[in-house]
């Protein structure tokens, strides 16, 4: 019987950007991992994960998870049911959307998509507050539930920087203009880590990316050539 090193909640966030709620999902997400629940919480990308990212799906299979989805499609879901089992708790963002509100903005949200999205935090949070609460009591493993010694250790060492404290960015210059693109540095560091091939490097990190931050309509790639040649900037010695 394999002891669990804590009790840890991950969140799948949407990475859909066609409509406001994709958006808003990510803030949301991001704010219950560095202001309201850093040390309960951790982060799970859904492009790795439905790539078929180890750490990801053993972390999903062995800690309880929350999805945060931005419309009916459930897309976050239904990928962490399919690959790693039953979820904790689904929240959908669209269901924190008051009768009359209209959301418009995509990337720089608006006063009504911050109510929104703190709404959605708040939801989360008390999801997490729940299944804690749940867990604290039984954080053992028994031998019927199948999971091995490898997984919980993959599990434990899984996270995206959930520290508490401001959302970290790095600025990128991309056609001339200066843009913020949240937990770069992590997207980095974790690619440099991960044995990916020179040749998908490129659409690795772009997949990354889109997890935390709107990639602007018809700007992909621009974006992606941007974010690479800081990449190699940057685990060459240029950060």
């Amino acid at each position: 019987m394999a002891d669990l090193p804590k009790v840890k909640v991950g969140i799948v966030s949407c990475s859909g950007e066609e409509i406001p709620e994709g958006t808003i999902s990510r803030i949301a997400t991001m704010k219950v991992l560095n202001k309201l629940r850093p040390q309960q919480t951790s982060t799970i990308c859904l492009p790795l994960f439905l790539a078929g990212g180890k750490e990801d799906r053993d972390f999903a299979r062995v800690y309880p998870t929350i999805t945060v989805d931005g419309c009916g499609k459930l897309c976050a879901k239904k990928a962490t049911e399919k690959y790693s089992g039953k979820v904790a708790a689904s929240i959908n963002v669209k269901d924190f959307v008051k009768e009359g509100e209209t959301l418009v903005n995509r990337r720089d949200l608006g006063q009504k998509e911050l109510e929104v999205a703190d709404r959605v935090a708040q939801e989360i949070a008390a999801q997490v507050d729940k299944v804690v609460r749940q867990r604290s009591e039984s954080i053992t493993f028994s031998q019927e539930e199948d999971v091995s010694s490898d997984e919980v250790s993959n599990a434990s060492g899984t996270g995206c920087s959930c520290g508490s404290g401001d959302v970290p960015y790095l600025e990128v210059n991309v056609d001339g203009k200066k843009v913020k693109f949240f937990y770069l540095k992590e997207i980095f560091d974790f690619v440099s880590q991960d044995g990916s091939k020179s040749d998908d490097i490129a659409e690795r990190i772009l997949s990354l990316v889109r997890t935390y931050n709107v990639i602007d309509d018809g700007m992909e790639n621009a974006y992606r050539d941007a974010i690479v040649k800081e990449y190699h900037a940057y685990i060459g010695g240029g950060k």
